[in-house]
């Protein structure tokens, strides 16, 4: 180093003297920035909710309707009918799903259920086949109709806004039968 140009200054061609990095410095050094960037995209995160007029900050009161299916079943494949008055579906309705469980394993079939308008009326039916329920039925076998719900006025990142409620769970022991 020149005496003339400071300490801290480097001449040409020589390299600037750094004091080895070792214990809680060398920790600082290394996993500070990273912690940083993780506290920030937290806190981020955080002012989606909290933030007055934040994307997220609404209740995701999304009301689940009151539907009323009625479960069939030929032996090999489970047929659900819609019998409820109104119709189901419109903006806050995702998808309805009808779910074929094994009793006896962890086999399952589903099946998603909405109409082309978005909305099921009375009358409206979806049958599970058996090429796609894939395992024997038996009395035990449990069936379930399920309304996955979103909140139209949020954004998808928004876990607030997500809603999943079962209609129809039964048995296929309890259903009834149809040729």
């Amino acid at each position: 180093m020149s005496i003339g140009t400071g300490a801290f200054f480097a001449t040409a061609g020589e390299p600037l003297p750094m004091a080895e990095v070792t214990g809680r410095r060398w920790a600082v050094v290394v996993f500070g920035p990273v912690a940083l960037l993780l506290g920030g995209v937290v806190l981020a995160y955080a002012g989606l909710f909290v933030v007055p007029g934040a994307p997220c900050g609404g209740t995701g009161t999304v009301e689940a309707p009151t539907a009323e299916f009625t479960v069939s079943t030929n032996g090999s494949a489970v047929t659900a009918t819609y019998v409820g008055k109104d119709t189901v579906g419109g903006p806050g309705t995702d998808r309805i799903v009808v779910s074929v469980r094994s009793a006896t394993s962890p086999d399952a079939a589903s099946r998603e259920w909405i109409s082309d308008d978005e909305t099921l009326s009375r009358g409206d039916s979806v049958t599970v086949p058996p090429g796609d329920i894939g395992f024997e039925l038996s009395g035990p076998d449990r069936v379930t109709v399920e309304w996955y719900g979103s909140d139209p006025g949020q954004p998808e990142l928004c876990p607030t806004g997500n809603r999943y409620v079962e209609l129809t769970a039964l048995r296929l022991e309890n259903v009834s039968t149809s040729p």
